[in-house]
């Protein structure tokens, strides 16, 4: 594949990736499962993976890439229209086809919001098939939010994407500090028809999924994606 475009952020360290088929290669998977991700390897023979961000059907993968060392780091240096070995899609992701007529509440910090992002476009193109839709979404700073405007637009189908910061740091932010765990109590969960995606650091997951199961939901509808 190739890297096809580059879409900033709100801060300078983290950026979504476009990448599409390079001359002669194969298209983007039509039906990967989302929450699934993608092992990608730079030119310098440094890989990682990536969850996708996009979602199935898409003619392009997306990916949330943070900078840090490795792969990350040179995908940042690499040029528009740089090659790279794709392997993948790979893991396997959220099969939330098996909980038609759920509640689907989704918990990220980060940039775990990627394959929920995937995961929620997917849920939203099947609408009927489920109940209310609920994102809860972590981030250190308000500039750390990513995909900001796709939240206005899941809040005007429905979505309640609720957002919450660890620090407020320098900026005007009005919305809620804390933990995202800390957003769960608010919730007028349904937990016997509930089920829950999660993705983050294990300190998270844990937490929140302590959480869950003492507002009901069973353990085996608190999801992850690998």
């Amino acid at each position: 594949m190739r890297i096809a475009a580059t879409i900033p952020q709100g801060v300078a360290d983290i950026r979504a990736i476009r990448l599409e088929a390079d001359a002669g290669g194969p298209a983007p998977a039509r039906d990967f499962i989302p929450g699934q991700f993608l092992h990608v390897h730079a030119p310098s023979g440094e890989a990682s993976y990536f969850a996708i961000a996009s979602s199935p059907g898409e003619p392009y993968y997306e990916l949330l890439v943070k900078r840090a060392k490795g792969c990350s780091q040179e995908l940042f240096d690499l040029p528009i229209g740089t090659p790279l070995r794709v392997v993948g899609p790979q893991g396997k992701g959220f099969p939330l086809a098996s909980h038609a007529g759920r509640d689907v509440l989704l918990i990220g910090v980060g940039t775990g919001i990627a394959p929920l992002r995937s995961l929620l476009a997917w849920t939203l193109s099947r609408r009927a098939e489920f109940g209310r839709l609920i994102l809860l979404y972590g981030v250190l700073t308000p500039p750390h939010w990513c995909y900001e405007t796709d939240f206005a637009a899941w809040r005007t189908v429905g979505v309640d994407a609720r957002v919450t910061v660890a620090s407020t740091g320098t900026s005007s932010w009005s919305g809620a500090v804390g933990f995202v765990q800390d957003l769960l109590p608010t919730l007028d969960l349904e937990p016997a028809r509930t089920v829950a995606c999660l993705v983050g650091m294990k300190d998270m997951v844990d937490a929140n999924t302590a959480l869950l199961r003492t507002l009901g939901v069973p353990p085996e509808r608190i999801l992850l994606n690998f």
